[in-house]
């Protein structure tokens, strides 16, 4: 079981490696000795039975990964992306019904339209997020604008926002 935890937990390192990314390296590199820990805690003897071990390395993968994930959204290398970040929180915590354009704007008043339109821009051309325009209901004039965060985005929100 150790084994292919092992092979997963390196596959992740690499990643790291690839991206030149420090903390993945560090984190993901200590995430097996963890795992092997939290099972010998939750077993009498020494020996680790298979449930345990799987129990513990998916736990200690699914720990790993909400570490990681706040490393992102918290921690910032400088304005831009403190910036970028908050955009991203607020389109995210809008879940699969999306975030309108004009909420967004409320919600990031204290960004420069063409920084906010920037930053929008480059998270939909690298597809962080996805951009729908909608009308919002059957007498709206003009259609409103919807970002989602990719993960949250499936056609079926599309159709119905109209």
């Amino acid at each position: 079981m150790f084994a292919e935890a092992l092979a997963h937990f390196e596959a992740e390192k690499r990643k790291g490696i690839i991206k030149g990314d420090e903390v993945l390296i560090s984190i993901w590199g200590r995430a097996l000795e963890h795992a092997k820990k939290i099972a010998l805690v939750c077993e009498d003897g020494y020996r680790i039975s298979g449930p345990v071990a799987q129990w513990s390395v998916d736990l200690v993968t699914l720990m790993v990964e909400g570490l990681l994930r706040t490393v992102r959204e918290r921690i910032v290398e400088n304005q831009t992306h403190a910036e970028t970040n908050l955009i991203l929180q607020i389109i995210g915590a809008a879940g699969k019904r999306g975030i309108t354009m004009k909420d967004l704007n409320l919600r990031t008043r204290g960004l420069d339209d063409w920084k906010r339109e920037a930053k929008l821009n480059a998270l939909v051309k690298d597809g962080t997020i996805v951009c729908v325009k909608a009308k919002t209901s059957p007498t709206a004039k003009k259609p409103a604008t919807f970002y989602f965060l990719t993960e949250n985005y499936d056609q079926q929100n599309e159709t119905a926002l109209q």
